[in-house]
């Protein structure tokens, strides 16, 4: 489980594909990582990852992870290059501080930027939700809402969708913290990113729908 409060960037060092598993491999300088142990859970932009091995460097420690043709797939780390830069967050512990909103770490969907302005400091993004994804995004994309973009957790600025044509935009305003803490600041427009829904809004949705159909 996760907060979405990532603790920063790291930096792939190595990305291999073989028979549709991807040996990813990452330096990472965040002192919180250091203590991870074999096994332990690490979102790299927003997915939740498994440490296989882990090994003190220069500069950091390298941490990998093994990433299955389904993670590949539902995910944008499917398209991570040498030197490609993601978010990750240590997984939370019993009595850690929930700052942002609880996380998964079991991306939903994605999105694509489908542009970017400038407010003073602020960076305001806006999303249009991919196709295949709309059944599991649209429904918890409400105006001040939570989501997660590559693991971190936003505000929903705003909401347009006309779900006929199968089109759902949504805004984010991001606040210089953010953009010096994540590389959402080096997105364009096309790149895409991995989203997860407010998990308590999902088990929300889910009860409704039950209870609508035991009522029946």
């Amino acid at each position: 489980m996760f907060t979405g409060l990532v603790l920063g960037l790291a930096h792939v060092k190595e990305f291999a594909l073989n028979e549709g598993v991807a040996k990813l491999s990452l330096l990472c300088s965040q002192l919180e990582l250091f203590s991870v142990k074999l096994g332990g859970s690490v979102s790299v932009n927003g997915v939740c990852l498994s440490v296989v091995t882990k090994q003190s460097v220069l500069g950091g420690v390298l941490l990998s992870f093994d990433v299955s043709e389904e993670t590949l797939t539902r995910s944008n780390l499917g398209s991570l290059r040498l030197e490609s830069k993601v978010h990750v967050e240590a997984s939370l512990k019993m009595g850690d501080e929930l700052g942002g909103h609880l996380v998964s770490g079991h991306v939903d969907g994605k999105a694509s930027v489908l542009n970017k302005s400038l407010r003073g400091q602020y960076v305001i993004l806006n999303f249009q939700v991919a196709p295949q994804s709309l059944e599991k995004i649209a429904p918890f994309l409400i105006e001040k809402g939570s989501i997660a973009i590559d693991g971190v957790s936003l505000t929903v600025n705003s909401v347009e969708e006309d779900l006929k044509k199968r089109e759902s935009v949504f805004s984010v305003m991001l606040i210089p913290e953010t953009l010096k803490k994540t590389n959402f600041g080096d997105l364009e427009p096309g790149d895409q990113v991995n989203l997860e829904a407010d998990m308590l809004a999902k088990y929300v949705c889910k009860y409704q729908a039950a209870s609508k159909e035991l009522s029946l």
